[in-house]
């Protein structure tokens, strides 16, 4: 089923923006 691998690639591509904002504002409030 196309639909349901598109729809993990996108959890999964939500995930990594996610955990990468996540360590952006863990280095940015490590910095002060």
């Amino acid at each position: 089923m196309c639909s349901e691998e598109e729809m993990t690639r996108s959890q999964v591509q939500e995930l990594v923006e996610y955990l990468d904002f996540g360590t952006a504002v863990f280095q940015g409030s490590s910095k002060f």
